[in-house]
């Protein structure tokens, strides 16, 4: 099940090793990231309520990248009482 406008309010994070670039955020709305130096990367993004999604994706020079992601939610433990 996914969730409209679950990106807004999560935590997203960028991250090369290799070039040292590092980049976090909190999604407001839309998420834009100028000038990133072409490379492989890792990205994640997390919320409360939410499965944490982790993945790479590779930039290439003068390449804009679009990732369309839906965040979805966990489901919740329902406790069972027997008598």
């Amino acid at each position: 099940m996914t969730t409209e406008n679950a990106l807004q309010g999560a935590e997203f994070e960028l991250k090369n090793e290799e070039k040292n670039y590092y980049f976090k955020t909190t999604i407001a709305d839309k998420l834009v990231l100028p000038n990133i130096p072409d490379g492989e990367y890792e990205y994640k993004i997390s919320k409360k309520g939410y499965k944490t999604i982790k993945d790479t994706i590779t930039i290439g020079k003068h390449e804009h990248a679009n990732l369309r992601l839906d965040l979805e939610e966990t489901k919740k433990a329902t406790k069972k009482t027997t008598k």
